[in-house]
Parts: structure tokens; sequence; C-alpha cells
């Protein structure tokens, strides 16, 4: 593909959100200067992920400060990860600048119509399963306040095995975001981007879960598919995927 596109040095990587360390992260203390900020963070993540991070890419955002404390949003890729999109093409050298987890891209590509539904500072859900990872984002006030990977086992054309193991991983982690307490309470709406989602599956997740289901389509971002692309919903997602990253999100 890239020799369709010569003058290509530079590349925006939406990876599988499996190949990204993630880590959100509430610091009350912060050093004042640069370099140690840095170094605090790494600690932390080489703390949760128990391998330090060496030649990993890392790169953090500071989402929002509330009473006192930071909350931050961590990411590390391993440089043998980001050196296989680097070298397709052999010919040329080719610059990753840019790297973020599918989850990210798409949930910006479609946050527009996510806000307009459950509103700026809403308390929802976004879940996407693409690349056999399901991920799941949750928001608190408008900010992310959670997020868990999961990678999907094989299950072949059982529609109903899929299904099931979604619903089981979603209420997994809801599980692990409300530790016992009334969070949940709060969520209004569950969007959600799938690969292939069947008419059933709406009153299957608002009667587990008791909140409401909106399933996200590529066709509400996305006029048109180009003809010499095949004709599937993972293929388009992985299209819009690529879009998305494109864009910046």
């Amino acid at each position: 593909m890239l020799d369709r596109f010569p003058r290509v040095r530079h590349l925006t990587l939406a990876l599988p959100d499996s190949a990204v360390r993630m880590l959100l992260l509430d610091l009350q203390q912060l050093p004042t200067g640069r370099k140690d900020f840095e170094k605090l963070i790494q600690w932390h993540m080489e703390k949760t992920f128990l391998y330090p991070l060496g030649a990993s890419r890392f790169s953090y955002q500071v989402l929002f400060r509330e009473g006192g404390r930071t909350k931050i949003l961590a990411t590390a890729v391993k440089k043998e990860v980001i050196e296989q999109y680097e070298s397709l093409d052999e010919a040329r050298p080719i610059e990753a600048r840019r790297i973020s987890p599918t989850s990210f891209y798409l949930f910006n590509l479609f946050r527009p119509l996510i806000t307009r539904t459950a509103g700026e500072t809403g308390h929802f859900v976004f879940a996407c399963l693409i690349d056999r990872n399901f991920t799941v984002l949750v928001f608190e006030q408008g900010h992310v306040r959670f997020i868990r990977v999961k990678e999907v086992p094989h299950t072949g054309e059982d529609a109903e095995r899929s299904t099931d193991f979604l619903l089981e991983e979603l209420g997994n982690s809801l599980s692990f975001y409300d530790e016992g307490g009334n969070r949940l309470q709060t969520l209004t709406h569950l969007f959600l981007l799938l690969e292939n989602s069947a008419p059933e599956m709406e009153a299957r997740f608002q009667e587990i879960f008791h909140i409401t289901p909106v399933f996200l389509n590529p066709s509400q971002v996305i006029r048109s598919v180009p003809s010499s692309l095949p004709e599937s919903s993972e293929w388009t997602l992985r299209m819009i995927s690529a879009a998305a990253a494109a864009v910046g999100g």
C-alpha cells in the first residue's frame, strides 16, 4: 500500500489496544520539574505493569485537575512494536510520529455524536470491539475515569458465544470500575461500537446493565466505503479507525 504514496515519510499509528500499555493516575503531590514529573509517571507505570519501560515510546496527558489532585493518562508502546511499522517499506525510512490506541481514535471520531446524546459532562460508557480487542472506557463529567482492555478469544461463527463473552467482560469491567460503590447508578448511556451486532443484543444489554444502550454505526460518521475494500463490518471499522488516526481523531 505504501508504494502508492512515495512521498510519505511519517505515519500516524492506530495500534491494537492490547499493544499499548495504558494507565490512569490520580496524583496529589507532583514534582515541579518536567523531568522529575515524567520519572514519577514512568515509575508508576513500571510498578503497575511489572516491567521496565526501557526504550518504550512513552507519553502522557494531563486530563484535568480538581481538589488539589491531578488526573493523568499515561501510555507506553514497546520499541519493537513501533519498528514493525516503521520498517514496512525497506526502500525508505518511515517515522511513526503519533501513536495511540485504536479505541481512542474511534472515540474521538464519534465524540460529537456521543456528547449530543449524553451531554458534554455526561456519565457514560464507551465500549468497542475491533481486531479481537474489547475495550471499555468509563467517563464521568465527560472525563475518562476507567480503562480496561481484554483480548477476545476465537469463537468462530458462534454469534451467541461472542455475545456472551462481551456481556461477561463488560460486566467484569463495570464491577472493577464500581468497586462495590454506587457509581454505576450515575451512568446513563452505554455506547457500543462492535464489528457485528444483532437486533436482540440491545434488549439483553438493557436488561442486564440497566443503562440505555446506543449502538454506534460507521455510517454515522462516514458516507461511503471504497468499492475496493471487502464488504464487511470488520473492514469498515478498520477503515474508519485509520481515517480517525489520519485526521487526528
